[in-house]
């Protein structure tokens, strides 16, 4: 998973393995997304 985000100049990149159901899956990247932007620090 990666995305890249030009308003906050910022990138994420996650790289994990083993396998998990789909929606647990989108699920935990999210709230991954959600760590990262909530640590930037201004």
């Amino acid at each position: 998973m990666f995305w890249i985000d030009p308003e906050q100049d910022m990138v994420f990149v996650g790289l994990t393995s083993g396998l998990m159901e789909e929606s647990r899956s989108l699920d935990r990247w999210q709230r991954l997304s959600d760590i990262a932007l909530s640590a930037i620090v201004d």
